[in-house]
């Protein structure tokens, strides 16, 4: 009998009693694939060195007086969804990185006690804002592809 909170990794649904996809080993053969029946249908990232340099290279490009998110970092290192694995990267990488410019979504200091208040003071000392205890945002923001540049519009008739 399996149970209610497995899940079927192709289809992506709870896996029922009356199933028989899956034989008595966990191994579900739904469009003529095998593959194993995890008790819940996450990935779990790999947290190799090469994907930690990656988020330490990115977490270097930030200037001074600009922040950007983990979910920022984790996507310009081409790993969207790793934001957690970006705070793993930055707890190992040392001194040797500006740790203090990634901040939690919509500009939180995710870090508590007098971490967190090193990371705001820090900030502050190269110049970004707060408003209330959040980053502005608006004004800091780093974004790791450029900002868009507007369409020209074409005029109908041209001065001469």
């Amino acid at each position: 009998m399996k149970s209610l909170d497995q899940r079927c990794m192709l289809g992506k649904r709870p896996l029922r009693a009356s199933d028989d996809c899956v034989d008595a080993s966990g191994i579900h053969y739904c469009n003529k694939q095998a593959t194993r029946v995890m008790r819940y249908a996450t990935h779990v990232p790999k947290t190799d060195k090469n994907l930690f340099k990656e988020f330490l290279a990115q977490i270097r490009r930030i200037p001074r007086g600009k922040v950007a998110t983990y979910g920022d970092v984790a996507y310009a290192a081409g790993y969207p969804g790793y934001a957690r694995q970006v705070a793993w990267a930055l707890h190992g990488g040392g001194g040797s990185v500006p740790w203090q410019r990634v901040v939690g979504s919509e500009g939180k200091i995710l870090l508590t006690g007098e971490h967190g208040f090193e990371q705001r003071m820090r900030l502050q000392g190269e110049g970004v804002s707060f408003i209330g205890l959040r980053v502005d945002m608006k004004t800091h923001h780093f974004s790791f592809f450029g900002k868009k540049k507007p369409a020209k519009k074409k005029s109908a008739a041209k001065k001469r």
